[in-house]
């Protein structure tokens, strides 16, 4: 458990600090890129876990022996960092208490976006969990077979992260957000009735090609938004990544209630409803400030 701990606190130190850092290497125009490709190596990254841990077991005769080449991988990264120059800005670099934090909130661009974060990654984890149940309510696979659900929005998840790394370099963020996102609850809304196992893999891997690139977007909108503020705002977005944990339970709730899985598909629903929203708020901010 202690080991757990760490490594989450680990992760998310290396959220908050890596964002801002990448700010003071790319261009304004290159960040929303930047932060894409960034999420397509985490997903790759993920994918190759499975791989090591098999090597590892067949060289090793345990699976367990792929701790030691995280632990080696970490280190190496580690160093790399630390010994490579990076000129990082003087200005919003003072320490700053929790209150003053906070107090960004009360800018309403940032506190749109904050929520735009809370609901995005609350999609992302609700997406990929109410896979296999589908699988199995409605196409009557067996658990082990309905995973798979899973394996198709990941995979999905890392074509459209990959795309949008490419396509967001000469292409506006905002009207890519709100493309999107649009798209993407197109295809939550074909949930509610969709049937047959081909057709929910589709809807599946829609939604998490369509999202994947929308975290990346929000997060650089907020760092454009005050850009003497990197840091505090840093610190803010990945606090928003608690919607993964508070978005679930709230789609287990409505599927208690309801009696299907078209309890969670409203909440997941409702999530992109927002989202939708916000991408048409910015739209309107973008050219106002034209």
């Amino acid at each position: 458990m202690a080991g757990f701990v760490l490594l989450g606190i680990g992760n998310t130190m290396l959220q908050v600090s890596l964002n801002p850092l990448l700010t003071n290497v790319v261009s304004q125009q290159k960040l929303t890129s930047m932060l894409t490709t960034g999420q397509v190596v985490k997903a790759v990254s993920s994918f190759c876990g499975p791989f090591i841990a098999a090597f590892a077991a067949s060289l090793f005769g345990s699976w367990q022996y792929l701790f030691p080449a995280y632990a080696a991988i970490t280190l190496v990264s580690m160093l790399w960092l630390m010994f490579t120059e990076i000129p990082e800005e003087t200005a919003g670099t003072d320490s700053s208490s929790m209150k003053a934090a906070f107090s960004i909130l009360k800018d309403k661009t940032i506190l749109l976006l904050f929520l735009g974060i809370f609901f995005i990654v609350g999609v992302d984890i609700g997406t990929n969990t109410i896979a296999p149940k589908l699988l199995i309510e409605r196409a009557g696979l067996d658990l082990q077979q309905a995973s798979f659900g899973s394996s198709v929005y990941f995979l999905c998840r890392t074509a459209g992260a990959l795309l949008g790394s490419i396509l967001l370099v000469k292409m506006n963020d905002v009207a890519y957000f709100r493309t999107n996102i649009i798209l993407a609850l197109a295809a939550v809304a074909a949930m509610s009735f969709a049937s047959g196992t081909a057709f929910i893999l589709v809807l599946v891997g829609a939604t998490g090609f369509f999202c994947s690139s929308i975290f990346s977007i929000i997060y650089s909108q907020a760092m454009k938004a005050r850009p003497d503020k990197t840091n505090e705002i840093s610190g803010l977005m990945i606090m928003g990544v608690c919607g993964g944990a508070v978005i679930p339970p709230l789609m287990g709730m409505f599927a208690d209630a309801v009696g299907n899985q078209n309890g969670s598909v409203m909440v997941i629903g409702a999530c992109l409803c927002y989202l939708a929203a916000a991408s048409f708020i910015l739209g309107k901010g973008q050219a106002a400030r034209r």
